[in-house]
């Protein structure tokens, strides 16, 4: 992993931002926006969301392996 990091740090580096948005243009990667969402990311950092509803109503999708939440973001495929 970049500059001697764990991957449980990665999402805390500078190294982040970069990866997320190429996740994001990939749709390897959702944003959440509303409240409701963010506050329940907030509480279930690292879960494991595929297939979940999430509080406003977005559905998580189950295509590829895993969706995590990491931060304010589902991601899929993310280590683990």
């Amino acid at each position: 992993m970049f500059s001697g990091y764990s991957y449980t740090e990665f999402h805390n580096t500078d190294y982040f931002l970069p990866f997320i948005k190429e996740r994001l243009q990939r749709n390897e990667a959702i944003e959440f926006t509303e409240p409701n969402d963010i506050a329940f990311a907030e509480m279930a950092q690292k879960s494991l969301v595929t297939g979940t509803t999430m509080p406003s109503g977005l559905k998580i999708p189950t295509r590829g392996n895993l969706w995590r939440i990491i931060n304010n973001y589902a991601i899929m495929d993310y280590g683990y």
